[in-house]
C-alpha cells in the first residue's frame, strides 16, 4: 500500500485562513471556567482527513464538514455556561456562518452538536 499523503503547504495555508476567526472565539471558550475547547481540520497534525481515515480504517462520518469543534466541560454546570454564553450563541455562530453548507447540499440545517450522552442536537 502507498504511504499516507502528507498535508500540503497549500492545505496548511487554507487551514490557517479558515481557522483564524473561529480560533479567536475558541480562545474565549477556553476562558470559561471548566471548559476546554479546540477547533481543527478533520484529520491529524500529520495526515489529511482521507489519509487519516484510511490509516485508522474508519468511515468518513463528517457529512461534508471539514473542521471540528471539540468542547470538553468539567461538569454539567460548565457545559451549561458554555452553551448559554454569548461566545457560543453569538460569536461562534457568527464565526462559522460563512462556512455552513447551503441547505440544499446538506440534509441537516445548521451545525450538529453531540451531548455527553451522544444525543444529537441541531443548532442554528
Amino acid at each position: 500500500a502507498a504511504p499516507p499523503r502528507p498535508v500540503s503547504s497549500r492545505a496548511r495555508r487554507r487551514e490557517t485562513a479558515v481557522r483564524r476567526r473561529p480560533a479567536q472565539v475558541v480562545v474565549k471558550f477556553n476562558a470559561l471556567p471548566g471548559v476546554t475547547a479546540q477547533f481543527a481540520a478533520h484529520g491529524t497534525s500529520d495526515l489529511e482527513k482521507a489519509a487519516a481515515l484510511k490509516a485508522l480504517d474508519w468511515p468518513d462520518k463528517t457529512d461534508g464538514y471539514t473542521h471540528c469543534l471539540l468542547v470538553i466541560a468539567d461538569d454539567a454546570a460548565a457545559l451549561k455556561r458554555y452553551l448559554h454564553s454569548e461566545f457560543h450563541l453569538k460569536d461562534w455562530m457568527d464565526a462559522v456562518k460563512p462556512y455552513r453548507p447551503p441547505a440544499s447540499k446538506s440534509p441537516r440545517r445548521g451545525i450538529v452538536s453531540l451531548t455527553s450522552r451522544g444525543r444529537r442536537r441541531g443548532c442554528d
